[in-house]
């Protein structure tokens, strides 16, 4: 079995209280929905990974090396014993009618080789229904403003993570920086249970939905996701969103209905200007107007 990489991080979950920032363009045609969602619902959007800016981002090398020993003997052990299996129910319903001899086109080396190669296609399925929605531990940072919040015309919210392991918000993981691309191998996913007893999804989270290339190390990001959440809004835990801060160059029909919508709903959120530095490269924090 392919042993993960000398320098293996474990993921690393936001601490509960930290705060953090995402950057909104008011630009786009879903910004008013989106924050009509977060201030009246207490809703975020989770995107997917086919909608990033970078076709590297969460698309590590995908690696099938189970043998095809192992495989058989996998296939053997289910027939012997469906209930091993960690299948639906549909699935194990099928292995159990089938008896208890493997058949010799299941085991056949054609099978096998279709089965390994379904694994990065399977893969890239999960990965793209993953629910994902990015936050940077920076708010000042101008490179931020101008890609993300339309050259300084959009907005930052503020968010706190929460220390409530029930709630899906708990699932928000540093992302780690790498020279190296990621690779994700079938021995890790739990695949062939019975053979591959040990699997490691803190790998394949870790390495699968939250590495990106060294080049990105500037974001210091941290990552919610979500599986099979992509293209949905996720409710936050209650007092999670804290702070909207709008941008230098806001227009005055933005600023309005930011400021419009939490009035109307009687949110405990502040919202502030913001203004260039006079002499630094940031974005300096300004008046509270709510």
């Amino acid at each position: 079995m392919n042993q993960p990489p000398k320098l293996y991080l474990r993921p690393e979950f936001a601490p509960s209280g930290k705060p953090l920032f995402r950057f909104l363009s008011t630009n786009t045609s879903y910004f008013k929905r989106a924050m009509k969602n977060l201030v009246s619902r207490n809703e975020i959007y989770l995107s997917s990974r086919q909608g990033f800016n970078d076709p590297f981002d969460m698309n590590p090398i995908l690696k099938a090396d189970w043998t095809t020993a192992s495989i058989r003997q996998h296939i053997k052990n289910i027939i012997a014993n469906p209930y091993l299996s960690q299948a639906a129910p549909e699935t194990i319903a099928k292995f159990v009618s089938a008896g208890t001899k493997p058949s010799k086109e299941i085991i056949s080396t054609r099978s096998i080789r279709e089965m390994k190669h379904r694994f990065p296609i399977q893969m890239k399925q999960l990965l793209d229904k993953m629910g994902v929605c990015c936050f940077t531990e920076e708010m000042q940072n101008p490179l931020f403003w101008a890609h993300y919040a339309a050259s300084y015309s959009g907005i930052c919210v503020e968010v706190r993570a929460t220390g409530d392991t029930s709630h899906p918000f708990c699932n928000l993981m540093k992302v780690r920086y790498s020279e190296a691309r990621p690779i994700v191998y079938g021995t890790q996913t739990g695949a062939f249970s019975t053979v591959y007893k040990k699997h490691n999804w803190d790998y394949v989270a870790q390495y699968g939905l939250c590495t990106k290339s060294s080049d990105w190390a500037i974001e210091k990001e941290w990552r919610l996701w979500i599986v099979e959440r992509s293209d949905s809004y996720q409710t936050l835990p209650p007092k999670t969103l804290r702070s909207i801060f709008l941008g230098p160059s806001i227009s005055h029909e933005a600023a309005s209905f930011v400021l419009d919508e939490v009035k109307t709903h009687q949110a405990r959120i502040k919202v502030f200007r913001t203004a260039l530095s006079a002499t630094d490269f940031r974005v300096e924090i300004g008046a509270r107007i709510h």
